[in-house]
C-alpha cells in the first residue's frame, strides 16, 4: 500500500513542493498570513466541503511544511489543531505579519519563533474568535 503523502525529508530546495500547492491551499496560506493562526473548524467550515477533506488536506500542507500545527489545548476536542504558516507559507509570504501582541518587535528568525509568538501569545482566544467573524464576512 502506498502512500500519496510526500516524505518528511529535508531538501536543498526550500521551494520543492510549492507545485503541490492549489489555490485553495495559496488562499489559506494567505489567510494565516494576515490572521497568524485557524483551527481546523475554522478552514473546514471555510474551504472544504467536509472535516474529512479538510482534515486530510491540513495533514498533507504539514508533512510538506506549508503550515504548522499545535494541539488546541483549550478546545474541548482534544483532536483540534491550530494552524500557523510553516517555512514554505512563510516563503510565499514574506510579509506576515509577525507578533500580535507588539506589532513593533523585530521579526522573528524562523518560522517556529513566529508560531511561538502566536501560539504563546495572550490574544491567542481572542484572535480566534475574530478569525471566526472573519471568515464569515469573506464567505459572504
Amino acid at each position: 500500500m502506498s502512500s500519496r503523502l510526500p516524505p518528511r525529508s529535508p531538501s536543498s530546495d526550500p521551494y520543492l513542493h510549492t507545485r503541490r500547492l492549489t489555490s485553495r491551499d495559496r488562499l489559506l496560506l494567505s489567510w494565516l498570513a494576515e490572521h497568524y493562526l485557524l483551527s481546523t473548524r475554522q478552514v473546514g467550515k471555510a474551504l472544504f466541503p467536509s472535516g474529512r477533506s479538510a482534515r486530510l488536506r491540513l495533514t498533507l500542507l504539514h508533512r510538506i511544511e506549508a503550515v504548522d500545527r499545535f494541539v488546541d489545548e483549550a478546545a474541548a476536542d482534544s483532536t483540534q489543531y491550530l494552524y500557523a504558516l510553516g517555512p514554505l507559507g512563510l516563503r510565499l509570504n514574506r510579509d506576515a505579519y509577525h507578533d500580535p501582541d507588539n506589532p513593533a518587535a523585530k521579526p522573528p528568525r524562523s518560522n517556529r519563533d513566529r508560531a511561538d509568538r502566536i501560539v504563546g501569545s495572550r490574544k491567542l482566544r481572542h484572535l480566534l474568535d475574530v478569525n471566526d467573524l472573519d471568515l464569515r464576512r469573506s464567505r459572504r
